[in-house]
């Protein structure tokens, strides 16, 4: 298991819930564990995979594949869907952010009303959260892979003079509280596995 990105351990739940929604849009019932038991699931798997290849051999495939297989032997289904947040190479270019299929705005704090023509020329680099999953058959083939970016976790901050442009972090109410944003980066994450509807 890897930790959340900082910010995101209280957002996730949305994600969660937002996941639920789209498989079920697409006729899917879904079985959930807890997050203690996907833990000692996946930490069992993880230690089947050492016992069996090695420590120097062990990879996240081998580890889902067995993982698949021990839940197939407790009860049925026809897919396993392992998500997770990662952060992710983003481009910036003005206030408009580009990453993994999506494409999102950055909200501005500029207390003192500065003109944003200092933004028109901003070209950057930046981190932003996508969820990525992966599908692996109850035999532990692996059917697919997918990524969609999220939402932002910074907003711009234009101060003092001359202007300078800074990141801050967006309050944690405000993390993935925009909910269509979550669900455009679900339904990339997941196309064409389930097609975009």
């Amino acid at each position: 298991m890897v930790p959340l990105p900082p910010g995101l351990e209280a957002a996730a739940p949305f994600l969660d819930e937002e996941i639920r929604k789209y498989l079920d849009s697409h006729g899917k019932h879904v079985q959930s564990l807890t997050g203690e038991e996907a833990q000692a699931a996946w930490l069992a798997s993880a230690q089947a995979l050492k016992a069996e290849v090695g420590a120097p051999q062990m990879s996240f495939e081998g580890a889902a594949a067995i993982l698949a297989r021990q839940l197939h032997a407790e009860r049925a289904f026809d897919a396993l869907v392992l998500p997770w947040i990662a952060l992710r190479p983003a481009k910036v270019r003005g206030r408009t952010v580009s990453w993994d299929g999506v494409t999102r705005t950055l909200r501005v704090v500029n207390p003192q009303g500065r003109s944003l023509q200092a933004l028109k020329d901003l070209e950057a680099q930046a981190a932003a959260p996508s969820l990525q999953l992966a599908v692996f058959a109850p035999d532990g083939s692996k059917l697919f892979e997918g990524v969609g970016g999220l939402d932002l976790l910074h907003a711009l901050v234009l101060e003092g003079e001359p202007t300078r442009i800074d990141a801050e972090l967006l309050p944690r109410a405000q993390i993935f509280a925009d909910r269509s944003s979550l669900q455009e980066g679900i339904a990339v994450a997941f196309d064409p596995f389930l097609p975009k509807r």
